[in-house]
């Protein structure tokens, strides 16, 4: 009984091609968890009215009931924790330092090289019903 619609999208034109450089190739990797940290804050129920009216607005049409909705959405802003965001890059990445520019490194024959890692093209398709797997996505992007 709830009408629902989404805007029609045009997936080429959200996506930065190949032959340019990725947005933000830039920006230090401190500078992302410093802007996640700080959105995490923003996020949090009790002082967001957006949030608040998304939780209502979700909990009409989730199977799940309104209560653990709502404990999802107060979770969320944890998935945005400093620590939690550098244990992330440094559990996936050898040397962290290839996230904000080119790193000198000697393979076991002895040839050097520099290495730099580079954003993958993401469009994330995500669930409504569930926040916290939202924030994780988008986070985690972020990160790389």
């Amino acid at each position: 009984g709830v009408d629902f619609a989404t805007p029609a999208i045009e997936l080429d034109a959200l996506v930065t091609p190949r032959s340019e450089l990725p947005p933000l190739l830039n920006v230090p990797l401190a500078e992302i968890i410093d802007f996640l940290v700080e959105t995490g804050e923003r996020l949090r129920l009790d002082g967001n009215p957006h949030m608040q009216r998304c939780l209502d607005l979700v909990a009409e049409t989730n199977p799940l009931p309104r209560r653990v909705v709502e404990n999802l959405y107060r979770a969320a802003p944890a998935l945005l924790n400093r620590d939690s965001l550098w244990a992330q890059v440094e559990s996936n990445f050898a040397d962290p330092a290839v996230l904000d520019g080119w790193v000198s490194r000697t393979d076991a024959a002895g040839n050097t090289g520099a290495v730099r890692a580079f954003p993958p093209r993401v469009v994330h398709m995500l669930a409504g019903n569930a926040p916290s797997g939202c924030v994780a996505s988008i986070a985690q992007s972020a990160l790389v």
